[in-house]
C-alpha cells in the first residue's frame, strides 16, 4: 500500500455540486482533514454559490454529518501530510 500527499491551506476548492448543498451552520467532513462548520454561503445574482466560509472543528471527531466532501488546496505551500492510499 502506498501513500499520497494531501495539502492543507486556508483556501480550498470543492466540487460545485457539493457547494450548492451546503448551508450556514452545517457540519461538513472533509476527507483526510476533519469536520468544519460552514459559517457563510455567498451567492451571485443567479443564486450560484461563489464562496463558502468555514471554521475548522477538528476536535469534533464523533459528530455525525450528512455531507462528506473532497477538497483540493489552492496552494502546495501549505501544510502537507502523507495519507495511506
Amino acid at each position: 500500500m502506498g501513500t499520497k500527499v494531501v495539502y492543507y491551506s486556508s483556501k480550498v476548492y470543492i466540487e460545485g455540486a457539493d457547494a450548492v448543498t451546503l448551508q450556514q451552520g452545517e457540519v461538513v467532513t472533509f476527507i483526510n482533514w476533519g469536520n468544519l462548520v460552514i459559517t457563510s454561503v455567498e451567492k451571485d445574482a443567479d443564486g450560484s454559490v461563489t464562496s463558502l466560509r468555514a471554521k475548522l472543528n477538528l476536535e469534533n471527531k464523533v459528530q455525525l454529518v450528512n455531507t462528506v466532501s473532497s477538497f483540493v488546496s489552492s496552494s502546495v505551500s501549505g501544510v502537507s501530510r502523507n495519507w495511506p492510499t
